[in-house]
């Protein structure tokens, strides 16, 4: 069983800290499995640990735009997250299910309780495309990545349901790694929102997962939590040198 967090975070740097102590809580021991929800209020872009910014960002539009470019911990390529973007991160200990032990089995595991998710929602076929991609036919909605360590995995990823699509066009170049389904399509023409309210997405998923409960953000187990994301913020997430790497 899962317990369920809710986080607003003060910043998008802080919100991208938050998963990967999380992470780090669970890799240690100190926290069993949780699922993450967020959603940010303003736009930015993130790019994936090991991509090139110049290649994959409009990185003139964004500074005109003052629309932030960060850089999570995972794999995986480039995103436009905001309103209309509702993002979960699932932390898990690998003992959680013998599957988590390789990233194949991993990405099978958790991709195919997520469609299961979203299936429940909707008439037409949801399915798992690219690994990781989930699509209403061959129009995505959802992209997600892992991060690995030597005892937990963060799963995690972003569902569109009112995003602006217009805008990825406007910040997101061409992808310089693309699914073979792509086609090359451009942006307008490869992603959908999907069709339902996010309190229907939060109790399909929830269910999937079976998550029982919330984190208790008012101890001090908490607090430490947020210190540690305010000191990987300042060390990592609102940094140059991480943020434009490679």
């Amino acid at each position: 069983m899962l317990k369920v967090v809710e986080y607003k975070a003060a910043s998008p740097a802080e919100q991208l800290a938050m998963e990967e102590v999380l992470l780090n809580e669970c890799d240690n021991g100190e926290l069993g499995p949780v699922l993450l929800w967020w959603e940010s209020s303003s736009y930015f872009v993130v790019v994936g640990y090991s991509n090139r910014v110049g290649r994959e960002v409009f990185v003139e539009r964004c500074q005109e735009d003052g629309v932030p470019i960060l850089r999570r911990c995972s794999g995986g390529g480039t995103v436009l997250l905001g309103p209309g973007a509702l993002c979960y991160s699932l932390v898990l200990p690998i003992s959680h299910d013998p599957a988590l032990e390789t990233i194949n089995g991993t990405n099978r595991f958790i991709m195919e309780r997520n469609r299961e998710a979203f299936a429940d929602l909707v008439k037409e076929p949801v399915l798992v495309q690219g690994y990781t991609d989930l699509t209403l036919g061959r129009v995505k909605f959802s992209g997600n990545a892992q991060r690995r360590k030597r005892n937990a995995v963060l799963f995690h990823g972003s569902i569109l349901h009112g995003m602006e699509l217009s805008l990825l066009e406007r910040y997101l170049r061409v992808p310089s790694s693309q699914p073979e389904y792509r086609e090359n399509r451009a942006h307008e023409s490869f992603v959908c929102n999907f069709p339902s309210t996010v309190n229907m997405i939060k109790d399909s998923f929830e269910a999937k997962w079976n998550a029982v409960g919330e984190i208790d953000q008012s101890g001090k187990k908490w607090e430490m939590v947020k210190q540690r994301v305010e000191r990987l913020v300042a060390e990592r997430y609102s940094t140059e040198a991480w943020n434009e790497k490679f």
